[in-house]
């Protein structure tokens, strides 16, 4: 059976996003992998480039990231002891019951629903866990800054895919398989530049779809308002507040005795 076509925002723009996206922190990583049963398997969902991948790959006997982009995994850098493979987030590339660990990073507002959960539960062993995160919008700190970024939000706003407000609501529309676990509250900052922002602007899904619509680009006009601010040169301070979902499948009941499944 064919697979559903899977809703592709980002192919087009696939090397942008490997150099404009930013990283997830090392604290958010940390928390994820520590959450896990064990370190033989751990897959990552709609894996992009393979940053998260190549962070698991630190813990982890063996990493399968997937994507359903093939340009985006043109852009993974090759690293041991991780395999990618051009596959929908609803066909995992693993065995059933063998997981330790799922990840899906700034993704799963796009396909959360019973046929990608389904597979979530084939794969994850007993006591695995899933664990889901994304940022929201870009803030910035200095005033005169966002007043640019919220010209800009609202010249595209209109033009984010429905998918997006799923994230924007912190995942309160989504269905999730297992009970939430306690989870820290992590945020995303960084440094960057005019070039910085307008590339990573450039990223965005509603600005794809604002150059479809109207054969124009809208980030010209925001790079002469960056540049009105301030020189090339100077850097901004800026930060994602990010929402995570953690769960555990549970093991079944006349596993405690099992060592495999009492690790957690």
């Amino acid at each position: 059976m064919p697979s559903t076509p899977f809703p592709d925002h980002f192919s087009s723009v696939a090397s942008s996003y490997a150099r404009y996206r930013p990283g997830y922190p090392k604290p958010l990583l940390d928390f994820v992998v520590g959450l896990a049963p064990g370190r033989t398997l751990a897959l990552d969902v709609a894996c992009g480039n393979g940053q998260v991948a190549k962070v698991l790959a630190e813990s982890f006997a063996q990493v399968e990231a997937a994507d359903a982009s093939a340009a985006q995994i043109a852009e993974a850098e090759a690293t041991p002891r991780v395999r990618y493979h051009v596959a929908p987030a609803e066909r995992l590339p693993a065995d059933h019951a063998t997981a330790d660990l799922i990840t899906v990073g700034q993704a799963i507002h796009w396909f959360a629903g019973p046929r990608f959960f389904a597979e979530v539960d084939r794969v994850l062993r007993p006591g695995g866990v899933l664990a889901a995160w994304g940022y929201q919008g870009l803030v910035a700190e200095a005033e005169e800054l966002e007043a640019v970024l919220r010209r800009f939000r609202a010249r595209v706003g209109s033009y984010w895919p429905p998918q997006r407000a799923i994230l924007d609501q912190s995942y309160q529309g989504i269905s999730f398989p297992y009970d939430p676990l306690t989870t820290p509250t992590f945020s995303m900052a960084a440094r960057w530049t005019n070039q910085q922002l307008a590339g990573y602007l450039g990223t965005w899904s509603a600005v794809k779809e604002f150059r479809r619509r109207h054969s124009a680009d809208p980030v010209p006009a925001l790079v002469r308002d960056l540049e009105a601010l301030t020189e090339p040169a100077a850097a901004w301070s800026v930060r994602w507040p990010v929402v995570l979902y953690a769960g555990r499948k549970p093991s079944p009941p006349d596993s405690a005795s099992d060592p495999a499944t009492r690790a957690y």
